[in-house]
């Protein structure tokens, strides 16, 4: 056997297989196998490009895959493994591409769950393949490709049979482990079936002896005619060989007789005409078509020529009533960013254009004659949106003739495939706006707002393009950012990114060189087609063209009539109405649900507002959607608010999906989620718009209503992000002449009320709303509204208020509900822009310190959850369940001094968090406060759709519908150090190894939101043990006693290092939770000399306390290393706030390590826990904290 190696060299016959062997293994290397037995010779291609498959055995997805019994086997053949969809998500991928490229880096990789989780082993590489036959006594069966990967950390590998079938493939659908790391699978795939190149006896034989004679008289004829030609004619170049334009000819002469000869034996078949082209086309053109054919034109594909001097880009547009080629709703492969009419655009003028060029007229479209040129062939068109445009147009033009049966559109990673099976033909589109590798690539998720190329790239995409027929290129907008254009030198896979800036012209000369390189490299002249589209033209500025510049509101798509007050009309009967029935409604609350409670008419229902001048646009559904996209919309204000939110959301709710679609309420929200959209219909009651003492909306029916002074912010703060906001407020200050107006805090022990005229009231309200939207809102990109007050028909007299001319006038960015989409124009000003950092969607009041403040009893609204609640509480914070008698730790919420800690909202970070990663690092108090956090946050997500996992130091809650997780990570000193077991970490002597953060560091990498803490263990005495070198060392290791806090600045170095490297400050967060203080001794706050926290159930009233177990020194040490952080570090304080919290410590009401001794359970107190804390309690008030400036900074 011989692998992609030589052969004897017994007969002249093996000399063109040997030198075909020699140049595939050149070029493809191990996927080559050839097998000499008997009289034959086996010759296997496993990337030769062969009929349905152009890729040969590898696979068009990037990758295999395989599932069995929880264990998941990724693999290619002959190349590395690409994912453009479906990654491995496993942890230790580290020789296999890492974190962020798992599985990319190796050829076979297999993912075992372990304690729960998968964990990842490569399995082999494509470098290290070899081969043999699956059956040795009969070839014809297949062969078995084996890869490997041989370390010294692992010994593994994959085999693969690939099992000869000419009938199609059958993907590997068996795994077995036939070794401690050795696996095999098989696969059935035509690329495993052998070539017989030779078949012969043991001597030449009369066909052999024929063939070399042919071959010698063949040689004697071009030799003699070459020489012949030469001397005696005088022609030099190619044209001394003899016969040169029938030689030429030849292949393409075979190829149509063959051709012929099947389609006489087989008849017309289905999707081609034997007799004609297509019975819509005159015999005339038939035989012009024919003709055509027949004549041996230079460009392939050609069939004619254009009329001499005609330039079919020079013309004009001509009006054509037979426009459009196709009807919009007839080609259900256009995208809906393209489908105008459906969304809503009145007019179609803009179909019936026809291209008329001066001097010649363009032939017609005949989708038949583009359908047959197609057969057996490949056309891509590559570049950006706008090219993934005229695919489609190419789509649409041809789609009709193709029976539904055999034709089907896929999207495949990078790739859109449009496959006509009839013809054995693809219309493919391929996502690369700048031809080159970049950081848009990514075919979903590409806008990026510093867009970068990677220099001389062309392959990274152009490898994808091969085999290709006819080529489209496209690429222009997507350069056009400015007069420079950051190029990289490198790969995106450089930790340090060699980034250069160049001209923009000079990088998009670059582009175009690369392009026409691999053009001439991988495109023949002889059989292929190359086209170029230039520049497509945009149209954002009217005034360019000669018209005024109009200035247009956020989300608007036209302006209605200029004289028409769509206010201003009448009520008609419209049997058309209602828009939608009421039992079609799920989210109808059952105060408005009429018909269900028994209203007998239906008359109110069929009634239609006509204003007088104009008519009201048709609400579009689909557009409403389409604008709402990716935003937020919050109607804010009393339960007529709430009406109308629910109004619209029974409008647009029939064309969302039902697994797309949700309704939540969570506090003062009512939040309807639209997953496909990415967007939120959302309604906040406050029914004053201020701080009132009716703001619970459950129970807000209160006798005396007063309402604080200037308290926009604290509702305004859950406002902030909001793209369009709808309020309303008037019908609850209705409660007669004068209104209370409370001037201070609800949390005031007296508190200072004065009472004010109603106008007043709602004048001051108004001011409060205005400064707010100036404050907030930006009106090149947001929208605000505000309902007028709403009628009662009740026996009572209307109390008016004449707000309008001081509100209206006042504030231009103040519109109506009705003017959302076709607004009348108006100016607007401009707010400034606030750079906020990631995930915060607004910021904490100015001068506002969270952390300074006062303890507040809250037993109505403490504690955030039950602790029956959360399954995933650990039993050593469990306090009531082990028997703690009291509750009263449980009610006492933090006060800042200053301003409100915004209310903690669980599906605000549930859904900030959507396809991210949070990750507390550090020791069992972290852990605390990640159990915390998933308390806080589980009850929004299914119980089907979350599920907690252990593996090794992580623990990770994962919320499946928002593809997100919260992890924790045991890393008690952030450093390697011989305590970093987390389940057996008690060590006596606790040494930690110097500048080790990457030991840890390396799976910390890829999270979004990063939580450190460490403290505590460091706490051992005044000196700690570190060491030089590593655990790993056989000889006597290296271990110095330093100062505690030398060493403790020693792992903030480290630390600070590891962000700067690893965190990108426009992307990333990163917090640090400071010293839990415990309370070990209670002579400290004046107890029992010999006491701790056991049996306190109060808190330490001296506000100046300070426990000596917390070291202020240490604190300096995180101030003045965190100073010199690029990267910004968010300090979460929480040492002063819980040191008086003696009472919130588990002490001995959790499960033990052990069974007490008689000692023990004489003296409770000498075993009793006074570092961690009781869940639910003061760690969830840590997290209100974590939310305020993850979201407020």
């Amino acid at each position: 056997m011989t692998i992609g190696g030589s052969f004897p060299n017994r007969h002249l016959l093996r000399l063109s297989p040997l030198i075909f062997a020699t140049i595939i293994t050149l070029v493809y290397g191990t996927c080559q196998l050839s097998f000499e037995q008997g009289n034959k010779l086996y010759n296997y291609s496993l990337t030769d490009p062969i009929r349905n498959f152009p890729h040969g055995i590898l696979s068009e997805d990037g990758f295999y895959k395989v599932a069995v019994n929880g264990t998941v086997l990724w693999f290619q053949l002959c190349d590395a493994m690409i994912f453009n969809h479906d990654p491995p998500t496993c942890v230790e991928c580290g020789d296999c591409g890492g974190i962020s490229r798992c599985g990319m880096g190796c050829s076979a990789l297999v993912a075992n769950i372990i304690g729960g989780y998968p964990v990842c082993t490569t399995l082999g590489y494509s470098s290290s393949t070899s081969f043999e036959l699956i059956d040795k006594t009969d070839p014809l069966k297949g062969i078995t490709a084996k890869l490997s990967n041989r370390g010294s950390k692992s010994n593994c590998s994959l085999a693969v049979s690939v099992v000869c079938d000419t009938n199609g493939v059958q993907g590997p659908q068996t795994l077995e482990l036939v070794g401690t790391c050795d696996y095999a699978t098989k696969i059935h795939h035509p690329s495993g079936c052998a070539l017989i190149i030779s078949s012969h006896g043991n001597g030449m034989g009369w066909f052999g002896t024929m063939l070399i004679l042919v071959l010698f008289f063949f040689g004697v004829y071009l030799l003699g005619g070459a020489v012949y030609r030469y001397y005696s004619l005088g022609i030099r170049g190619i044209d001394i060989i003899p016969n040169l334009e029938f030689w030429a000819s030849l292949p393409h002469t075979l190829q149509s007789s063959f051709t012929s000869l099947v389609r006489r034996f087989r008849g017309p078949s289905h999707g081609h005409r034997s007799s004609q082209l297509d019975p819509r086309i005159s015999s005339q053109q038939q035989n012009s078509i024919s003709s055509n054919i027949k004549k041996n034109k230079k460009l392939p594909f050609a069939i004619g020529e254009t009329k001499e001097g005609c330039n079919v880009f020079n013309g004009k547009w001509v009006w054509d009533e037979k426009r459009p080629l196709y009807e919009e709703s007839e080609c259900p492969y256009i995208q809906p960013q393209l489908t105008c009419q459906e969304h809503g655009r009145p007019d179609k003028n803009y179909q019936h254009w026809r291209w008329q060029p001066h001097d010649c007229s363009l032939p017609s479209f005949n989708a038949t004659l583009m359908l047959e040129t197609l057969r057996g062939k490949r056309m891509l068109f590559v570049g950006d949106s706008l090219n993934r445009g005229q695919y489609v147009s190419m789509v649409c033009l041809v789609h009709r003739l193709i029976p539904e049966n055999a034709k089907s559109m896929k999207t495949i990673g990078n790739f859109d495939v449009f496959t006509i099976k009839d013809y054995n033909a693809t219309i493919e589109f391929y996502w690369a706006p700048f031809l080159l590798e970049s950081n848009s690539d990514d075919a979903v998720k590409h806008r990026i707002e510093e867009r970068v190329v990677r220099k001389g790239s062309i392959n990274a995409h152009g490898k994808y393009w091969k085999g290709a027929n006819i080529i489209v290129f496209n690429t222009y907008l997507w350069w056009m950012r400015g007069p420079h254009f950051n190029i990289l030198q490198g790969s995106f896979d450089d930790e340090v990114k060699d980034i250069v800036e160049v001209s923009t012209e000079k990088a998009y000369g670059m582009a175009i060189k690369s392009m026409l390189r691999w053009i001439k490299r991988n495109m023949d002249s002889n059989k292929t087609r190359v086209f170029f589209t230039s520049m497509s033209p945009s149209h954002e500025k009217s005034i360019e063209w000669g018209e005024k510049s109009k200035e247009k509101l956020p989300f608007a798509i036209g302006e209605t009539k200029e004289v028409c007050n769509v206010f201003n009309g009448k009520w008609f009967w419209d049997e058309k109405r209602p828009l939608y029935e009421e039992s079609e409604c799920p989210y109808i609350q059952p105060q408005l649900t009429c018909q269900e409670h028994g209203r007998p008419d239906k008359d109110y229902q069929h009634w239609r507002w006509q204003p007088h001048g104009c008519s009201l646009p048709s609400f579009n559904a689909t557009l409403m959607l389409e604008t709402l996209r990716g935003k937020r919309m919050l109607f804010v204000g009393d339960s007529l608010n709430r009406g109308q939110y629910v109004s619209l959301v029974c409008l647009v709710h029939k064309i969302i999906p039902e697994n797309a679609k949700s309704m939540k309420t969570v506090g003062s929200f009512d939040v309807f989620n639209i997953k496909d959209y990415n967007a939120t219909i959302e309604f906040y009651w406050a029914p004053f718009l201020l701080e009132s003492n009716s703001d619970n909306p459950g129970k807000h029916r209160i006798e005396e209503r007063v309402v604080r002074k200037d308290s926009i912010n604290t509702h305004g703060k859950y406002w902030k992000g909001a793209d369009i906001i709808v309020f309303n407020t008037y019908l609850w200050w209705r409660s007669g002449f004068n209104f209370n107006i409370l001037q201070g805090s609800f949390d005031d022990e007296m508190k200072d009320i004065v009472e004010v005229s109603t106008e007043e009231a709602y004048r001051m309200a108004m001011k409060s709303l205005l400064r707010w939207i100036k404050n907030n809102m930006d009106p090149k990109k947001t929208r605000v509204f505000f309902t007028s007050m709403s009628p009662s028909h009740e026996s009572l007299v209307v109390f008016l208020i004449t707000y309008s001319s001081y509100l209206l006038p006042s504030s231009p960015s103040v519109t109506t509900l009705a003017n959302l989409i076709w607004p009348n124009p108006k100016s607007s000003k401009k707010n400034k822009d606030y750079k906020l950092p990631p995930f915060a969607i607004g910021e904490g009041e100015k001068d506002c310190n969270l952390f300074n403040g006062k303890w507040i009893w809250d037993k109505s609204n403490r504690p955030l959850y039950n602790e029956s609640e959360c399954p995933y509480l650990l039993p050593q914070v469990t306090c009531q369940e082990h028997g703690r008698p009291d509750k009263d730790y449980l009610y006492w919420r933090w006060q800042p001094n200053d301003c409100l800690i915004p209310r903690f909202n669980a599906s605000l970070i549930l859904e900030n968090l959507r396809g991210k990663r949070m990750m507390f690092v550090g020791d069992s108090l972290n852990r605390g406060q990640f159990t915390s956090m998933v308390c806080l946050l589980h009850k929004m997500v299914p119980n089907d759709a979350k599920s907690l996992d252990k593996v090794d130091s992580f623990t990770i809650f994962t919320a499946k519908d928002y593809n997100t997780t919260i992890e924790f990570y045991w890393a008690p000193f952030l450093l390697e150090s011989n305590a970093d077991s987390p389940g057996k970490h008690r060590v006596p002597d606790r040494i930690v190894r110097k500048n080790s953060i990457d030991t840890h560091g390396k799976y910390w990498k890829g999270v979004d939101i990063l939580v450190f803490n460490t403290y505590i263990w460091w706490m051992s005495g005044r000196t700690f043990k570190i060491m030089n070198g590593t655990f790993y060392d056989d000889n006597i290791k290296d271990i110095e006693d330093v100062p505690t806090n030398d060493a403790y600045r020693m792992g903030m170095k480290n630390l600070l290092r590891w962000i700067n490297k690893n965190m990108d400050p426009k992307r990333n967060r990163v917090f640090f939770t400071s010293m839990s203080p415990s309370h070990a001794w209670s002579k400290e706050w004046g107890g029992d000399p010999n006491g701790n926290c056991y049996n306190e159930t109060k808190m330490i009233e001296d506000p100046n306390y300070w426990g000596s177990d917390s070291r202020k020194s240490i604190m300096q040490v995180i101030k003045e290393e965190f100073s010199k952080s690029k990267v910004p570090i968010t300090f979460l304080n929480i040492t002063q706030l819980s040191m008086p919290r003696r009472d919130a410590h588990t002490s001995i009401y959790k499960e033990r390590w052990g069974p007490l001794s008689p000692q023990e359970k004489a003296n409770p107190s000498s075993y009793a826990d006074c570092i961690h804390w009781c869940l639910p309690g003061l760690q969830d008030v840590w997290n209100e904290l974590l939310f305020a400036k993850l979201f407020y900074p």
